[in-house]
């Protein structure tokens, strides 16, 4: 799982950015980006947030999560 930035809520205070320790949190028109490639997973940008809602955690892009739909993975 990776975090993920809503754009609508990120207001662009860099908190995230700032407690990142690989440091791969940039900022486009504003608002906080992350380079999913070199994301350590660790958590720190979601508690560092003080917007509630603005860093979720969900898979990378163009993953495919099946364990959660259970009428595939049983046959």
């Amino acid at each position: 799982m990776y975090p993920w930035i809503d754009a609508f809520r990120c207001n662009g205070c860099k908190a995230c950015a700032k407690a990142c320790p690989p440091d791969i949190i940039g900022f486009h028109k504003g608002k906080a980006a992350i380079v999913f490639d070199f994301c350590q997973q660790c958590g720190e940008c979601f508690e560092a947030c003080p917007v509630e809602g603005a860093i979720l955690f969900k898979l990378p892009p163009g993953s495919h999560e099946t364990e959660n739909i259970p009428f595939i993975s049983r046959y």
